[in-house]
């Protein structure tokens, strides 16, 4: 209970570490990334979401970025692979075989990103612009991961706003 406690303490000040503690509660280990201490409460999520291969982090792996802002495309990728395997996720992107994009004119096919957008969606998580872009290297807002978070994991709010 302790260590769910420390995790919403962090909540406030990291989303990573808010979204990493919700999705487990692991005992600690060492951290796989030379800019992640063991030391760090994140290391034990970090270490696991990096097994999972759910983040791989940066520069071939060499480098995880905790401290970094999240990319729309990012949380999608995090959120996502929690929820639905490789296959489901390419599975997906079938529909679109032989096109260049996959809902939206700014992810392309081929992208690292194409298979959770596609999903994300398919389910009605997300809708895009009006422009009919996703805008997949735009920094995520606050306000986008509590909305991704909560249809994705199906937490309402308490004034049952949903």
């Amino acid at each position: 209970m302790l260590r769910v406690a420390r995790c919403f303490r962090l909540a406030r000040t990291r989303f990573l570490g808010w979204l990493l503690c919700a999705i487990l509660t692991l005992p600690g280990t060492a951290a796989a990334f030379p800019d992640v201490p063991a030391a760090s409460p994140f290391a034990t999520a970090i270490d696991y979401v990096s097994a999972q291969q759910i983040m791989t982090g940066f520069d071939g792996g060499v480098r995880f970025g905790p401290n970094d802002t999240l990319s729309r495309a990012e949380l999608l990728k995090i959120v996502m692979s929690t929820q639905y395997s490789p296959e489901q996720l390419q599975e997906c992107l079938r529909r679109f075989h032989g096109l260049h994009f996959a809902f939206f004119r700014d992810v392309p096919i081929d992208s690292w990103y194409a298979p959770h957008v596609c999903m994300a969606q398919k389910q009605g998580i997300i809708r895009g612009y009006p422009d009919g872009t996703f805008r997949p290297a735009q920094k995520v807002s606050f306000v986008e991961v509590a909305k991704i978070v909560g249809m994705v994991f199906g937490i309402r709010s308490e004034a049952g706003g949903g």
